[in-house]
């Protein structure tokens, strides 16, 4: 009986060293998409920017409140000043995404020709990004949820 449960517990602390690497390098992975994901929106910003018009849309990326990385796209709704000499506010609005991974050019409404340029480039960039990130996500709750079975059982074992 105890020749088999020291088996079992070997057998189990290889595999609890298995799935911390697992965790790890998925946690990993989600941190570079979010930097990458950080720089893609930099890049759109900038080359937006660089045009003197009234932006209307706008990338958001942010970690959501559970740690995973969260791209989106935003409708900006300007505010006439306050005062004269005052700035012009702003608030953004979510664009819907649906299902999928993709946002659809339909669902961001009317934009000019400079940012619809810039839609059709960056947005695939961000699907690709989302997908990643949605099967990271899916490897770190698997592995969760067998380590959580995994203590259950040793902690069944136990009494």
């Amino acid at each position: 009986m105890t020749e088999m449960r020291i088996d079992r517990i070997e057998k189990n602390s290889g595999y609890l060293h298995s799935a911390t690497q697992v965790l790890n390098t998925s946690k990993e992975a989600l941190d570079a998409l979010f930097e990458l994901a950080l720089s893609l929106k930099e890049e759109h910003w900038q080359r937006l920017d660089s045009t003197q018009e009234l932006k209307t849309h706008t990338c958001r990326v942010f970690r959501s409140t559970s740690g995973t990385p969260t791209i989106t796209w935003s409708k900006v709704r300007w505010r006439q000043a306050s005062a004269p000499g005052k700035s012009r506010s702003w608030q953004l609005f979510a664009v819907s995404k649906g299902a999928g991974d993709t946002f659809t050019r339909k669902s961001m409404g009317p934009m000019s020709a400079r940012q619809e340029e810039l839609f059709h480039i960056y947005e695939p960039k961000f699907a690709a990004i989302r997908t990643a990130i949605k099967k990271h996500r899916a490897a770190i709750v698997e592995t969760q949820r067998a380590l959580a079975a995994m203590r259950k059982e040793f902690l069944d074992s136990q009494m």
